[in-house]
């Protein structure tokens, strides 16, 4: 990967930012395409494909599991089982399974995280990138954010769910896009869900350099990557916070 970039991000002048205020304040959702530097963006996508050290993990009702992903690969038969069980609680249950790295919670917990990925922290926690998270919120009371690098392979999901917590008072979820060329045939779609219909109400490809923004709380999912897609699904993602208690 290139060495090109250096391990400092700053976001590229706006002057949209009005208008996607706008359509925020409207629909409680917005996409900020061009989010990036496009040089920044390819780069962060290689260093997330090449030099992140991926944990697969899934849940069991409200129990957490998390799997070196080497280990998970080394072993089919342990892999083979995992799935099927997460395969068949996901008919009627929320479940999840994905690969992520929990930059956020590690640097906090005090684990010596690589410059790239220590980057990342402190961008995604900065005042740059909060000042825009106000400014096309319009919600002046966002303290803080939280950041995590996922990846989903196929057969990846995420049902589901609406991101309420009693606790950590999240207001807004983002989602940065950082897979090239993606096509809605591989799955991996952000859908969104009407409480009383059930239907979709919108669902958003994972277009590359492009962050989604949306109210919480808010039914969503992400729909099964299919096992023919050619590639993984990478994304940064993380909830905006306001002061908590």
């Amino acid at each position: 990967m290139s060495a090109d970039v250096p391990y400092s991000f700053h976001l590229p002048s706006r002057g949209d930012v009005t208008s996607l205020n706008k359509e925020y304040t409207t629909r409680g959702q917005v996409q900020v395409p061009a989010f990036w530097h496009a040089e920044h963006a390819r780069w962060l996508h290689e260093f997330l494909r090449d030099e992140t050290p991926w944990r697969t993990i899934y849940n069991k009702d409200k129990e957490f599991f998390e799997v070196d992903h080497s280990k998970f690969r080394e072993s089919p038969e342990s892999r083979a089982a995992i799935t099927r069980e997460v395969f068949e609680r996901a008919r009627y249950d929320f479940q999840y399974i994905y690969d992520q790295y929990a930059v956020f919670l590690l640097k906090r917990g005090g684990v010596e995280l690589s410059p790239g990925h220590n980057a990342l922290v402190e961008f995604f926690t900065g005042a740059e990138f909060l000042d825009l998270m106000r400014a096309v919120t319009g919600d002046e009371e966002i303290a803080s954010a939280d950041v995590f690098l996922g990846r989903y392979r196929p057969g990846h999901f995420l049902t589901s769910h609406d991101d309420a917590m009693d606790i950590g008072n999240r207001r807004h979820a983002y989602v940065f896009n950082l897979t090239p060329n993606w096509k809605i045939d591989w799955g991996g779609l952000l859908l969104f869900v009407d409480d009383d219909t059930g239907n979709i109400t919108s669902g958003l490809r994972p277009a590359f350099n492009v962050l989604n923004i949306f109210r919480v709380p808010k039914s969503h999912a992400v729909s099964l990557v299919a096992p023919f897609a050619p590639a993984h699904r990478y994304t940064i993602t993380g909830w905006l916070h306001g002061e908590q208690s």
